[in-house]
């Protein structure tokens, strides 16, 4: 059987790409790191309970004091050291650190203003208010709108809306009166001396 292998370009990596590959990469060696980190720090912190415990059992032993100090001195040396012990600074992926000393801004003060009040916004059609949306069928507008299909009105519309839209633009500038301009005036004058 014949099979023809096609050659498929070789896929080149764009800036974007290597960089995050390169992060990737980065944050791999930090984890392998930071639990590599952790096992030695846990290592050494079983040695030190040892030695701890060593060193109360030799002070107990060896020691010319009643016990009740010896385990005094011994719990309030712990308490010491873990006073003393610095809080590990924690590294995030990103290269911050966490208790690192780090200082950020001051949060700016919020000027206090006076609250918003909504005020409806009026618009002046230039004619008869038209009615309410609510007295539509009262007053017989409906009578000839065809209903609202399903999908019209699962999208918001109803049939009182659209004949409320149109009441308005019929009722639209029915009240217009024309300013009488200074150019509309010389053309008024212009017609009556021909």
């Amino acid at each position: 059987m014949w099979v023809s292998h096609c050659a498929r370009p070789e896929r080149t990596l764009s800036k974007d790409d290597e960089l995050m590959e390169q992060l990737i990469e980065e944050e791999q060696a930090y984890l392998q790191h930071s639990r590599h980190e952790l096992v030695q720090q846990e290592k050494r912190e079983k040695q030190r309970k040892m030695r701890q415990r060593e060193e109360l059992l030799d002070n107990l032993e060896f020691s010319d004091l009643p016990a009740g100090l010896v385990l005094a001195s011994h719990t309030a040396r712990q308490e010491e050291e873990m006073e003393k012990k610095p809080a590990p600074t924690i590294k995030f992926s990103t290269g911050i650190r966490i208790g690192g000393g780090t200082s950020f801004l001051p949060v700016p003060k919020v000027v206090e203003a006076a609250l918003y009040q909504y005020r409806p916004g009026t618009v002046d059609i230039l004619g008869p208010e038209p009615p309410q949306i609510t007295l539509l069928e009262e007053n017989g507008y409906m009578s000839h709108m065809r209903d609202s299909s399903e999908v019209d009105m699962a999208g918001g519309y109803t049939t009182k809306l659209g004949c409320h839209r149109a009441l308005q633009e019929a009722f639209c500038g029915l009240y217009f009166v024309p300013d009488l301009t200074a150019d509309s005036v010389r053309q008024e004058q212009d017609m009556e001396v021909e």
